[in-house]
């Protein structure tokens, strides 16, 4: 006897990830504190499985009457201070996966007290080809993975100058603005962007950028180098040095 059935797929709508309190994870999960285990669980139909950027680092799950879930534990270190985390499911080969990622905030452990994170990176943005000599010129720098927030300071050469300063709502990301005009002199030296965490005074990071200045050709006119001002009188032939620099 011939039978006809129809297998009807049902694709993987939506996930749901939760700490071990059972509390709902939605975009960033912590502050976790360094060297604790994380555990995060991911609740949708088969099958489940958790990625850490674009590698695969689990693919175990379990499965009941009700629903499937995949648990991942994670021994946390400062490596995995924002990192991102994925955990996506599908039920067949026939309709797109789900996914859901979420990014890990951590406290990094100096003492039993005190949780803090150095600067992870520090950036001069849009780094200007050439600057222009009697010109304001505008530089932006951003850094990130400080916590608390970081403290940023520019410098021409030695020379600190004034800046300003924002930081994001998360307090992960600040941004410097500083503004200045660029001199003759000034060409060949570094312009740097340093990030500081306050309470890490002896850790910095910086990034700097070598100033080109375009200036126009400066001129001067000089005697020459075997006349002797004092000794000019009316007939004699004196000669003169244009020196362009």
């Amino acid at each position: 006897m011939k039978q006809n059935i129809a297998l009807q797929i049902v694709p993987v709508s939506k996930l749901f990830i939760t700490d071990d309190s059972g509390n709902a994870v939605e975009t960033m999960a912590g502050p976790y504190n360094e060297g604790t285990a994380l555990n995060l669980t991911c609740k949708p139909q088969p099958q489940i499985s958790w990625w850490r950027d674009a590698r695969l680092i689990d693919e175990t799950y379990f499965v009941n009457k009700t629903h499937a879930n995949n648990k991942l534990t994670i021994f946390l270190t400062r490596n995995d201070f924002m990192m991102s985390l994925k955990c996506q499911a599908s039920n067949n080969n026939l309709t797109s996966s789900v996914q859901r990622t979420i990014v890990i905030d951590l406290n990094s452990k100096l003492n039993r007290e005190i949780y803090l994170v150095k600067p992870r990176e520090v950036k001069i943005m849009a780094k200007h080809q050439k600057l222009k000599w009697n010109k304001i010129e505008e530089f932006v720098c951003e850094t990130r993975g400080s916590k608390p927030s970081a403290d940023v300071f520019w410098f021409n050469d030695r020379q600190q100058l004034v800046s300003s300063q924002t930081t994001s709502e998360d307090g992960f990301v600040t941004t410097s603005f500083v503004s200045f005009m660029p001199s003759i002199e000034d060409n060949g030296k570094n312009l740097t962007c340093v990030a500081i965490n306050n309470q890490i005074p002896d850790f910095n990071l910086n990034d700097s950028i070598t100033m080109e200045i375009e200036f126009p050709p400066l001129v001067s006119l000089v005697l020459g180098a075997s006349i002797q001002h004092q000794d000019i009188v009316e007939g004699i032939d004196v000669y003169f040095e244009c020196n362009i620099q």
